[in-house]
């Protein structure tokens, strides 16, 4: 059987279907030359979504960061790909352990069926969304006849992390300005500041806002002095409105309505520390009157003007949740067992999420006769594709991560298993208190105000104009950019990105000037 494979996948006639584009190469130097000469190219591009041509490598509109073969077999195209395009680095998808002797032709190497994690979440942990919007994704044709089941499901895998790391870039280049704009008020308004100094030993529970929170509510305030409480911002007035006080509320969207779930804050009914990344979009007379904890992902901007500003943050992981940047942070604040309630990850029959939801009281007064609270429910349903998302997130985590998390609940019927992270009631939870220490947090000072907003002037007279700012304000843009190279949208591209930085450094000095 192996020397068959050989054959079939180093000599067999490569072919092309109507709605995919293989890779075309012939392994011996013979058949190659023959090949480039009579086609003008050695390579196709199979589109996961349609068919699109390329005519070849010389015809290529983009300059790839990385090359992912999908069984390449021999791995003769490997040098040439390194000789074409000297600055990417190459990958291969191996389908079998037959051609592993040629594994060092490349960087680095998948091998689908040695591994229970999905290949577009590792594929995605590998390269992120920006390695794949500059990636090249080649198909060796022999090979997806050789192995047609394992193919699909790589392709599909493909595709799917390529609308993933879409969705995501799309977020970041719709959200990256304001995001911008909060880290500058956040430095600016900044007036009390919590930090962790030492880790505890007890339970951690977090609660998102899912249904299942309801249910859970009378038991977590029979153990409430039994664990340390960390409110993710959608679920405290749910927490508030039954008398259970959390020990922190985080917060980490940047969008004007996550704002909303922060109105305790605002009316004066919630007073415990805020973990917040600057990022968050808050308003300034709360991050002036609450004990703020700043959490920071370390990205480039974010980590400058706090160091510039003297502002110390704690580290936090960036996920697609606020849930799961959550959950990082207490596994960060405890050696104990983490706890997560309300975190359903899927669409419910009614409320999507446990009330009272701010969010919902306010949508709520515009409901009618014609635009009943039926109709916006059940849409708010049938539109929750992030949730898969998020869910994957859970799913994809490593098992020696995951065998401190625990999904909480009162014996709700989950729709949904969240991979390594086991499903438990509340006798865990008791089973876990006993003997324990609590995190302890203690106040830091900062820099004035005054001081704080000179620093930040200075940041942006320095940096408005480097690859860095431009990379992180507008990914896409710049993304967009660097692909295109010295291409014939390359002027066009550097004259959109230019008026864009423009008109955000115009509003953030306005602001600053206040």
């Amino acid at each position: 059987m192996r020397e068959r494979l050989l054959h079939l996948m180093t000599y067999g006639v490569l072919w092309r279907k109507a709605d995919t584009w293989a890779l075309y190469f012939f392994c011996t130097e013979r058949f190659k030359n023959v090949f480039q000469r009579k086609y003008n190219a050695s390579f196709c591009v199979r589109s996961g979504t349609g068919s699109r041509t390329v005519c070849g490598c010389r015809g290529m509109c983009f300059f790839p960061s990385f090359i992912i073969v999908t069984e390449p077999a021999l791995s003769y195209c490997a040098s040439f790909l390194r000789e074409k395009y000297p600055g990417a680095v190459l990958y291969a998808v191996r389908y079998d352990r037959a051609f592993s002797f040629c594994d060092n032709a490349w960087d680095s190497v998948f091998y689908v069926c040695d591994s229970s994690v999905p290949f577009q979440d590792r594929l995605f942990a590998e390269i992120g969304e920006e390695g794949i919007f500059s990636s090249l994704f080649l198909s060796w044709s022999a090979s997806s006849r050789a192995f047609p089941d394992i193919d699909r499901i790589v392709w599909d895998g493909i595709r799917s992390a390529v609308l993933k790391s879409r969705d995501i870039l799309h977020t970041r280049t719709y959200f990256s300005s304001r995001w911008v704009s909060n880290i500058f008020s956040f430095c600016r308004f900044l007036s009390n500041v919590s930090l962790p100094i030492r880790r505890g030993t007890c339970p951690v529970v977090v609660t998102a806002s899912g249904p299942s929170l309801t249910g859970a509510l009378p038991q977590l305030k029979k153990y409430r002095s039994s664990f340390f409480l960390i409110a993710v911002s959608s679920s405290l007035s749910v927490l508030l409105y039954y008398g259970i006080i959390p020990d922190v509320c985080l917060s980490t969207d940047g969008g004007y309505y996550a704002g909303k779930h922060l109105a305790p804050y605002a009316d004066g009914s919630c007073s415990v520390p805020l973990a917040l990344t600057p990022e968050s979009f808050c308003s300034g007379r709360i991050l002036t009157s609450t004990a703020i904890i700043p959490l920071s992902y370390g990205d480039a901007i974010e980590s400058q003007v706090l160091s510039d500003c003297g502002i110390r943050a704690f580290h936090a992981e960036r996920n697609g949740t606020v849930s799961g940047t959550a959950a990082e942070y207490a596994l960060s604040l405890t050696s104990g067992p983490v706890f997560l309630c309300g975190l359903d990850l899927s669409p419910s029959s009614g409320y999507q999420h446990a009330q009272p939801n701010r969010l919902e009281t306010e949508a709520s007064s515009y409901d009618t006769r014609t635009s009943t609270k039926e109709l916006r429910t059940t849409a708010a349903r049938f539109s929750s594709n992030a949730l898969s998302v998020y869910r994957g997130w859970f799913e994809s985590l490593p098992a020696e991560k995951a065998e401190r998390l625990f999904r909480l609940s009162d014996n709700f019927s989950f729709s949904n298993t969240l991979g390594a992270v086991a499903d438990v009631t509340f006798s865990a939870l008791k089973s876990a208190c006993g003997e324990y220490t609590f995190p302890q947090f203690a106040a830091e000072a900062v820099p004035s105000e005054d001081s704080r907003m000179q620093k930040e002037r200075q940041f942006i007279v320095k940096n408005a104009e480097s690859d860095e700012w431009l990379h992180s304000v507008f990914p896409a843009d710049y993304l967009g950019l660097r692909r295109s190279h010295q291409g014939k949208d390359a002027d066009s591209r550097k004259d959109v990105l230019r008026k864009k930085n423009a008109s955000l450094v115009h509003r953030l000095e306005r602001k600053l000037h206040e």
